[in-house]
């Protein structure tokens, strides 16, 4: 009998699917390059949505939107929504999920959904306050500190309890960077 694999999906927002695993990057990034050599790299895929919440529960539900009918960042699926890692569950998987994942109903603010419409527009939603991440630095930079605690979680989930399992798990690990992040000291609805 073939034993099930383990997975480690890890995703993030925005990122440009030519920067992975091409040794003729400007951008040297050698932790996705070694996953890239050792797992499943998908170069052909499209999001069902440009939007986040319909995009992810297209994802998470595996269904196209009109089915979904996740239409705006407030309406996702339900949160009882058997979703592929459920069926895993079913399926004998240990689960962890982790990071960001949007797909139920509810969890973006009215400056997240309006946000985009803004942008180009030469004025500022009162309760966007956001600042823009640094993505080069040096020794002093500091960590973003949401992406870089779910990794850090996810690391420690790996060694301390993924490496113990004795059947398969399946690891989700949502980064949010490279989209703007979250900022609560800047009030009940920034970023």
């Amino acid at each position: 009998t073939q034993q099930k694999p383990n997975i480690v999906f890890v995703i993030c927002d925005s990122m440009d699917g030519r920067l992975v695993g091409n040794k003729d990057n400007v951008v040297k990034l050698p932790a996705l390059d070694g996953m890239t050599k050792n797992g499943v790299v998908f170069r052909n895929t499209y999001s069902n949505n440009p939007i986040c919440c319909p995009s992810r529960s297209a994802l998470w539900s595996g269904l196209h939107t009109h089915v979904t009918r996740s239409w705006n960042n407030h309406k996702g699926l339900p949160q009882e929504y058997p979703t592929w890692a459920v069926k895993l569950q079913e399926a004998g998987y240990t689960t962890e999920i982790m990071g960001k994942t949007d797909y139920t109903s509810g969890h973006h603010t009215v400056s997240n959904r309006v946000e985009a419409w803004t942008r180009a527009v030469n004025f500022t939603l009162r309760q966007e306050g956001r600042p823009t991440p640094l993505l080069v630095g040096n020794s002093s930079t500091k960590r973003v500190s949401r992406d870089w605690r779910f990794a850090d979680k996810a690391v420690e989930w790996l060694k301390e309890t993924g490496a113990k399992l004795e059947g398969p798990f399946l690891l989700y690990v949502g980064i949010n960077l490279p989209h703007p992040y979250s900022t609560p000291e800047e009030g009940e609805n920034a970023g």
